[in-house]
């Protein structure tokens, strides 16, 4: 019986082990189904949150749960991409210093370490259009509870950022509309000097007989002049157009030897310079008004009638009267140095704030000297490079004030400007680096110089001690486009600087008054004429063209050539200038000048208007040899005669000139008086 009842036994306990695996069974479907729908719940979270949400580990590879927000973020399933190829998917460099910020984070187990380095990740992306967030967390790994992922919060932030820029902009705007209001004749000035620069100097230059290279750093240096100056005005939109310019520029300079005059002038002319101001004049006009423009417009108007009286004196009065007339006239259009350097202040303590650093308010303070701002409105505009190198190379940003200072004098026929700073003084050490490293001597030349020949590198074109290049600096054009507009007036520069304790630049330029203008005397006036006319026949007939024989004649008349144009000078020289050529000449440059076939009988006329058209630019030419007094001299019309040879008499006048043999031809130019 025991038997029987152990068996039983046995039976009952299988039966009852059977009921507890069957409801282990039922237990572990409900677990599996109650994580099943948890997890579907999750995902279901996870996609509809809005937010991409992905991990990875240690090789840096997205784990395969992941938001349906990242699929719509990166355009891709992410599952086995590399998280830095993902977030830089076509910057290698990016990509990389990624890769070597995570290989610290699963390096180290300290976790300040870790909240430092995940710091140095990107905060923020863009990819196509949109403008990303992104965020970063440490947590354990789920297959492995001794590892631990990087969990990372991805949130588009592409409409915030929008909002955001526009702000930007619309912020941008008020100040550029306050800065305008504000110093509106000083605005006015720099928009019809830069109108004249695109609308006639620029061509003046290309059309010049100077280098490719000449060309090119001269138009570069208005280019960066004209940047600054606009930043005064907070005008973002010009000085963008500029900066792009310029960079564009920059990139010719190793280069520019090589580039033909008709390569440079269709590079020049790719760009819309006429259109750079555009955006802001009509964001301007659309704050302040259309009529906003026209409020200087009687400003405008008197300079017009200043300049027909000026030219009715050079036409009418003799050249003592003119001489007499003239400056006094001028000087109705002088402005006080004070007025023309008054928007520098506010801009340089604004300039200070948004790089950071703090120095304190000032003004413009000294005597009040009035310049001619067509003469020295140039030179004047330059100095924006000073101020902005004083904040930008003499302060840091440790939170300590610094002091500028603009003080005007004057003695002995010069008007001093000196523009000072409390900063860190020029850094020597810098300099003999940069000489260095532009190659201009080598590392034992370099530590032998002496701090006056380092100063004089500091205004070389392309010179810069900066590492990189940002809108306010690093191109090395600011200082020697001063450099160069101080030497047009023929004034001089001095530098004063000592380490810690600050820099001093003296400008002493020139001032003319009536009693500097000099006499032009007919002996002054024959001998550039005749060096223009050679150097004009030089660049039309380039290597074709040779010089035989140069006599120099004075009497009181001379044989004409065939073709003859006679030009009236007045104002400070009252006669005419002539230039006479034979047909053979006068023929060559007919068909150097003009391109099409012309018909046989209408020669005459256009050899006629060709030579008119060079008795313009010869004389045109040869008066910019008198820098100061270009201004009152005036000349007329040409009008030209075909003759078979006559001799021409001038009673009680006196002709200087040269007869010029050629192998183009005979040309004859004279000064009558």
């Amino acid at each position: 019986m025991g038997g029987i009842d152990e068996g039983i036994d046995k039976s009952h306990e299988l039966i009852e082990l059977s009921s507890k695996l069957v409801e282990v069974e039922n237990w572990n479907k409900y677990l599996e189904q109650a994580v099943g729908n948890r997890t579907k719940a999750v995902r279901n979270l996870l996609d509809n949150v809005g937010q991409g949400l992905m991990t990875f580990g240690r090789d840096f590879l997205i784990h395969k749960d992941y938001s349906a927000e990242c699929i719509r973020i990166f355009g891709e399933l992410p599952e086995n991409r590399p998280f830095s190829e993902l977030i830089f998917p076509d910057n290698e460099d990016e990509s990389g210093f990624v890769n070597q910020v995570l290989h610290e984070v699963f390096k180290t187990n300290d976790t300040l370490k870790t909240k430092v380095y995940l710091s140095m990740l990107p905060k923020e992306i863009k990819l196509g259009s949109d403008f990303i967030n992104l965020e970063y967390k440490i947590i354990d790994d789920i297959t492995s509870s001794d590892e631990k992922s990087v969990m990372v919060i991805l949130t588009k932030i592409t409409e915030k950022k929008l909002l955001e820029d526009q702000l930007r902009e619309d912020e941008s705007i008020i100040r550029m509309v306050a800065n305008v209001a504000g110093n509106f004749n000083s605005f006015m000035e720099d928009v019809k000097e830069f109108q004249y620069f695109y609308g006639s100097k620029l061509h003046e230059i290309l059309d010049s007989n100077r280098t490719v290279a000449e060309m090119y750093g001269e138009i570069y240096r208005y280019i960066h002049t004209f940047k600054g100056g606009f930043s005064q005005f907070e005008m973002f939109n010009s000085v963008e157009n500029l900066h792009s310019m310029e960079s564009a520029l920059s990139c010719l300079s190793d280069s520019i030897e090589s580039f033909t005059l008709k390569d440079f002038r269709l590079f020049v002319y790719s760009f819309d310079i006429i259109d750079f101001l555009e955006k802001d004049t009509d964001l301007l006009k659309e704050k302040l008004g259309a009529h906003f423009f026209s409020i200087g417009d009687n400003i405008q108007v008197e300079k017009s009638r200043l300049a027909d009286v000026e030219r009715e004196i050079m036409e009418i009065c003799s050249p003592v009267e003119c001489k007499t007339l003239l400056p006094v006239l001028k000087s109705l259009r002088f402005k006080s140095l004070k007025e023309l350097l008054s928007t520098y202040p506010e801009y340089t303590v604004k300039l200070a704030e948004r790089l950071e650093k703090s120095i304190n308010v000032f003004a413009i303070e000294g005597e009040d000297i009035y310049v001619d701002n067509e003469k020295y409105g140039s030179f004047i505009k330059s100095l924006i490079h000073v101020f902005r190198n004083s904040v930008d190379h003499g302060f840091a940003s440790d939170g300590k004030v610094g002091n500028i200072s603009c003080h005007i004098g004057a003695a002995a026929g010069y008007a001093e400007i000196v523009i000072e700073d409390d900063g860190a003084g020029i850094d020597f050490e810098k300099i003999r680096k940069s000489a260095v490293k532009y190659g201009l001597y080598d590392e034992r030349q370099a530590e032998v110089l002496e701090e006056d020949i380092l100063l004089s590198l500091i205004f070389r074109e392309n010179f810069s001690t900066k590492d990189s290049v940002t809108d306010i600096s690093g191109r090395g054009m600011g200082l020697s486009a001063v450099k160069a507009e101080i030497e047009k007036l023929g004034g001089r520069l001095e530098v004063y600087t000592e380490k810690d304790k600050g820099t001093k630049l003296s400008f002493l330029i020139p001032l003319m008054d009536v009693e500097q203008i000099a006499h032009l005397e007919m002996e002054e006036f024959a001998e550039p004429v005749m060096n223009t006319t050679l150097d004009f026949l030089q660049e039309h007939f380039q290597s074709n063209f040779s010089v035989t024989e140069i006599t120099p004649f004075s009497s009181s008349s001379f044989n004409m050539k065939n073709y003859t144009a006679f030009v009236t000078i007045k104002g400070l020289f009252d006669g005419s200038f002539a230039i006479s050529m034979d047909n053979s000449i006068a023929a060559s440059l007919l068909k150097r000048m003009l391109i099409d076939n012309i018909d046989p009988h209408m020669e005459t006329k256009y050899t006629k208007d060709v030579i008119a058209e060079c008795a313009n630019m010869i004389l045109g030419n040869s008066i910019k040899s008198y820098p100061n007094i270009q201004e009152l001299i005036i000349i007329g019309t040409p009008n030209v005669i075909h003759s078979t040879g006559n001799e021409i008499s001038y009673d009680g006048n006196l002709i200087k000139g040269y007869a010029i043999e050629t192998n183009q031809g005979t040309v004859l130019i004279s000064i009558i008086q």
